[in-house]
């Protein structure tokens, strides 16, 4: 199974705009062979004047239109605080079978490593990946620890030296600082886009402070998975 985009899901947060839910209700209602599903995460967050005009808009939307598929994610911890939940409560349904943390690991796997394309007899400038220096060839690679001082910053200092040894073209490595309680996504791709036009092999290093760590899951799902 592909990855899901940016254009099924939604993640919500205190600032999302009523506007950004409708035009997910309008790709799912208008979703040519209606096999996709949409889906919007957080749906606690959302404001409540945000709530009610996303509501209102759905409900114009979906008249006579049975053939489409939406999903409403919320926190079991704050649904009761939810207005979009509650409205909807009529159409709630139990949590399917969730699949365990290993199946879960394996079909990132399938989507993140990369298969090697290096060519002994072709130019290794052009055809090095950075994730020829993951002892899995993926391209996405978390280094945590439980406390400071631990050689996090090492792992990754070691991982450019090996790959300055396979291409002498740079950069090797961008450092992008995500500090502050109000980063999100969208600032970390503004950062990145500043480096969209480098096609060399390059280790981006998302250097995380311990403040963002409540909005962390949502950040790394929008960049890693969403790719947005």
């Amino acid at each position: 199974l592909p990855l899901p985009t940016h254009e099924e899901v939604l993640v919500c947060s205190d600032h999302t705009t009523a506007e950004e839910v409708i035009l997910l209700w309008k790709r799912a209602l208008g979703d040519p062979l209606c096999y996709r599903i949409f889906c919007l995460v957080n749906a606690e967050k959302l404001p409540y004047h945000s709530c009610e005009k996303a509501l209102f808009e759905l409900q114009q939307l979906s008249q006579r239109k049975r053939d489409y598929r939406i999903v409403i994610i919320c926190s079991n911890e704050d649904e009761d605080k939810s207005h979009i939940v509650s409205k909807l409560q009529a159409y709630r349904r139990p949590v399917p079978g969730i699949h365990s943390d290993r199946e879960f690991i394996n079909y990132l796997k399938t989507h993140f490593i990369q298969e090697c394309t290096e060519d002994s007899d072709s130019d290794t400038e052009t055809t090095t990946s950075a994730s020829s220096v993951d002892k899995e060839r993926s391209c996405v690679r978390v280094v945590t620890s439980e406390r400071a001082g631990m050689g996090k910053s090492l792992y990754i200092y070691r991982l450019t030296e090996d790959l300055m040894t396979k291409t002498s073209v740079g950069p090797h490595k961008v450092i992008i600082p995500i500090h502050g309680p109000k980063v999100t996504s969208d600032s970390v791709v503004n950062t990145l886009m500043n480096y969209c036009d480098n096609t060399n092999a390059t280790i981006f290093h998302l250097d995380i402070s311990p403040n963002v760590l409540r909005q962390l899951d949502s950040i790394l799902f929008c960049l890693l998975v969403l790719q947005a």
